[in-house]
């Protein structure tokens, strides 16, 4: 018994010393330095086409670029983008049916800050009123930035739609 008596004995100061860095750390204030995050956004006109079998769709309407940069001072991290792409905003019309295609995309990136940046994706297209369950096409999108990085704000953006 005295054995334990001698490991409980040393235990306890470490014991009372870790609960009381955990409640002063738990109380502390948060650092002075705290991220900065800043919106912008942009409706460009989209035209494109996606060529291909069977039948080509010929691409027209507004896609919504909303653009959030967000500093990261307390990590010294390089600022990021967090920028989402609605195409929702555009239709498609088949080259021989005259068909209506639509799309339910809406996607968002995460990038460091560029004054030009450039990202591509795939999204799907279905005919309207089509449930998104049928096999639809595939389009590529891309999507062109210009960034004012002294402002942290999207200047400018281009859509090009093609096929993948």
């Amino acid at each position: 018994m005295k054995m334990h008596k001698v490991l409980y004995a040393r235990a306890l100061p470490w014991l009372f010393a870790v609960v009381a860095v955990a409640v002063g750390w738990a109380d502390s204030q948060p650092a002075d330095a705290a991220f900065t995050s800043t919106l912008s956004s942009a409706v460009v006109n989209v035209i494109g086409t996606i060529a291909g079998a069977p039948e080509s769709i010929r691409f027209t309407g507004t896609a919504r670029i909303d653009a959030n940069a967000v500093t990261d001072p307390d990590f010294g991290g390089s600022t990021q983008v967090v920028f989402s792409v609605d195409l929702t905003g555009l239709t498609g019309t088949g080259a021989t049916t005259n068909t209506t295609f639509v799309t339910p995309t809406k996607l968002t990136f995460v990038r460091p800050l560029a004054p030009v940046d450039s990202v591509n994706f795939t999204f799907p297209v279905f005919p309207s009123g089509a449930p998104q369950t049928t096999a639809g096409r595939l389009g590529k999108v891309t999507v062109n930035l210009v960034y004012n990085p002294a402002l942290l704000r999207l200047t400018q953006g281009v859509v090009l739609v093609a096929a993948p």
